[in-house]
C-alpha cells in the first residue's frame, strides 16, 4: 500500500540516483574483501610451507629411527652373541673343575 502512494518517476529518479552510490559501496567492500583474501591465501600458502617442511623433518626423523633400529639390531645381535660366549666360559670353567678333580684322583692313585 505505502508501494501504491509512491509515484513511479520518484522511485525511478531514486534508483537512478541511488544505484551509483550503492555500487560504489558495494565495490569499496569487495575490494576489502579481496584484500583480505589475498593475505589469507598468503597465510595458507605460507602454512603449506611450514607443513611441507615438517613432512622433511619427520621423513629425516624416520631415516633417523631406521638408523638407530639397525643400531639396536646391531647390540642385540652382540648380546645374543655374549650370552652364548658366556654360557660357553661357565661350560668351560665346569670342565676345567672336572679335568683338575680327575687330574688330582689320578695323581693320588700314583
Amino acid at each position: 500500500m505505502l508501494a501504491e502512494k509512491i509515484p513511479g518517476w520518484f522511485s525511478s529518479a531514486v534508483k537512478r540516483l541511488v544505484a551509483p552510490e550503492i555500487r560504489e559501496i558495494v565495490k569499496d567492500e569487495l575490494i576489502v574483501v579481496d584484500k583480505k583474501l589475498d593475505a589469507m591465501r598468503t597465510q595458507i600458502s605460507a602454512m603449506g610451507t611450514q607443513i611441507s617442511a615438517m613432512g622433511t623433518q619427520i621423513s629425516a626423523m624416520g631415516l633417523q629411527i631406521s638408523a638407530l633400529d639397525k643400531k639396536i639390531e646391531a647390540v642385540d645381535t652382540k648380546v645374543e652373541a655374549l650370552k652364548a660366549e658366556i654360557t660357553s666360559v661357565a661350560k668351560i670353567a665346569i670342565l676345567e673343575a672336572k679335568v683338575k678333580e680327575l687330574e688330582q684322583k689320578l695323581a693320588s692313585r700314583t
